[in-house]
């Protein structure tokens, strides 16, 4: 005798579908109640739309190879904010009259989306030659004008601070390196006074110091030396020397 089996009860029980946990999302980020990191700054091309927009005036945020670089530390007047003032003034002259391109001083974002790096060097210098050859891109805000430069400059400046050491000894060599930025400026004057020239060779930065002591330049097409003495004030001041 054949049984007959319930449609209704042989049909396997299909479970009732989950609906799918939200994807987690990074937290919104606040330092010191000033600078503040939206949720959202994931990946390299979020935080540069976030950084050419949104960032606060200022602000040292940089994205260093999938990780994010906040600078929190009170500039130092004379072993920071004299150093760099004095090479971005002497730098800028000199640029200017040659009409060979342009420099930037401290607060000009600079993006290199090829190695993972959004930043804002102590100054940069762009030729002209590295814009006519689409090397560098000067790219608007949504006002117009330039609010980042990506790719390739010429030429970048650092200088240490307590802050940035680790930055600026390690993490920025290596990008500008990859980056195939031709000179890296390093001045680190907290103690004994260090400047140096470096340029880009295919085993990495080289030192460019000659025997005299002077640093030669062949970006600029000068040899250049910092030197330190007091100022009017007492404290230390320095003077960034030029000679063809």
């Amino acid at each position: 005798m054949s049984s007959v089996v319930d449609p209704a009860v042989a049909a396997p029980v299909t479970p009732a579908a989950v609906p799918a946990a939200p994807a987690p999302t990074a937290p919104a980020i606040v330092v010191n109640g000033k600078i503040r990191l939206p949720a959202g700054l994931v990946d390299l091309e979020a935080f540069r739309a976030w950084a050419r927009e949104n960032r606060p005036e200022g602000a040292r945020v940089s994205w260093l190879a999938g990780e994010i670089w906040i600078e929190v530390g009170m500039e130092q007047a004379f072993s920071h904010n004299d150093v760099k003032s004095e090479i971005n003034g002497v730098l800028r002259v000199l640029v200017k009259t040659s009409r060979q391109g342009r420099y930037f001083s401290d607060g000009m974002l600079l993006g290199n989306p090829d190695v993972g790096l959004s930043t804002i060097p102590d100054g940069l210098y762009v030729s002209v030659a590295a814009v006519e050859s689409g090397r560098v891109r000067l790219l608007p805000g949504r006002s117009g004008g330039c609010v980042e430069v990506q790719g390739s400059p010429d030429m970048v400046l650092e200088t240490v601070s307590d802050s940035s050491a680790r930055e600026d000894t390690q993490e920025m060599p290596e990008l500008y390196r990859r980056a195939g930025i031709t000179e890296f400026w390093r001045v680190d004057a907290r103690g004994e006074l260090r400047f140096e020239i470096l340029r880009l060779t295919a085993e990495g930065y080289a030192p460019t110091q000659e025997p005299d002591g002077w640093w030669h330049s062949p970006v600029f097409g000068r040899r250049f030396r910092l030197v330190r003495q007091p100022g009017a004030l007492g404290e230390p001041e320095c003077t960034l020397e030029v000679r063809e």
